[in-house]
């Protein structure tokens, strides 16, 4: 069996068969933006919103990721492919750190096999996305063991973090941050 298309859903269409189910979730935050809107105003704090919904859907576009929806100061997208979705997360990143001034955006991905219900995905994979980035910094992207093993031999730099306990998973787990500044 071999990939041949995706349908308007994002979906992996397999030879004529439905859908695999399986995506890469990345979720995208602004750091710092609720001191921005506190201290300088919220238009400020929008100039960032807007500066970061430009580069992420840029990466997006040309990486193959559907925005599943907003979420405030980031974004949840989905991807059918793990590389495609650590190769926006670098996009993301050299573009946030570009010419209009630094953007620090955190960045949380996982894989897994979501729910899908009315266009919105939910589940544990989607949990996990959404803690992860939580806990990244500014300019880092965080991804389970799971997305290092699915990027083996793409000559991604994966630097080890260790285990991190997060919320509402009974057990730590093993984090990596994506290189993205060689």
């Amino acid at each position: 069996m071999g990939y041949t298309e995706t349908d308007q859903n994002d979906r992996v269409i397999v030879e004529g068969q439905g859908d695999t189910a399986l995506r890469a979730i990345m979720f995208t935050d602004i750091e710092g933006s609720t001191a921005v809107s506190a201290t300088q105003g919220d238009s400020a704090a929008m100039e960032l919103v807007h500066q970061h919904d430009q580069v992420v859907r840029s990466a997006l576009d040309k990486h193959g990721g559907r925005i599943v929806k907003h979420t405030g100061d980031g974004m949840f997208a989905s991807f059918t492919s793990v590389m495609r979705a650590v190769e926006a997360s670098i996009a993301i990143q050299r573009g946030a750190s570009g010419d209009e001034g630094p953007l620090a955006v955190k960045i949380g991905i996982t894989v897994g096999e979501p729910v899908e219900d009315s266009d919105d995905l939910f589940g544990a994979s989607v949990n996990l996305a959404a803690r992860i980035c939580a806990h990244a910094a500014g300019g880092q992207t965080l991804a389970p063991g799971t997305v290092k093993d699915l990027a083996i031999g793409k000559q991604i730099e994966f630097r080890g973090m260790g285990e991190i306990g997060l919320k509402g998973f009974p057990e730590p787990v093993p984090l990596y941050e994506i290189g993205w500044s060689g």
